[in-house]
């Protein structure tokens, strides 16, 4: 199987369960396999770092310390090809530009069609940037 056909590995990191129960039966049932779930920032660089998934999807307010943010910065630093997809409730344009500074590969929000979600994660899988158009255009102008 080439990369194109092989399942691909997401792992999600979100510190409501409910929450990421759903992103991740929307992944499953388009083919994706959530390999785990973390629920901290910390919990995530652990387990990114232990099965070296496709594609992270990451939160960036965790009710911790640290931030999405900051565990992407970690992250991008020891495996810069990291595919980081991030996944807020929060849409602010500094948030956003920041996100793309730091080298994510797409940001999407919380409210997203689970179509869109699957989108941002085949995208960053092939190494492709996807923002939502409104937040696209939004990004553009800044």
């Amino acid at each position: 199987m080439n990369k194109q056909e092989q399942a691909i590995r997401v792992l999600l990191a979100d510190d409501h369960p409910i929450v990421m129960t759903g992103f991740a039966m929307s992944l499953a049932g388009v083919g994706m396999d959530v390999v785990a779930q973390a629920r901290s920032p910390d919990e995530a660089a652990a387990m990114y770092a232990e099965m070296k998934p496709d594609v992270l999807v990451l939160d960036i307010r965790f009710g911790t310390e640290l931030t999405g943010l900051d565990a992407a910065r970690g992250l991008l630093g020891t495996y810069p090809a990291a595919n980081i997809v991030f996944l807020s409730q929060f849409d602010q344009d500094s948030l956003i530009k920041e996100t793309y500074r730091i080298g994510a590969r797409a940001f999407v929000t919380k409210d997203c069609d689970p179509a869109d979600l699957a989108t941002a994660v085949r995208h960053a899988h092939a190494d492709k940037l996807y923002f939502l158009p409104q937040i696209a255009e939004r990004l553009a102008n800044l």
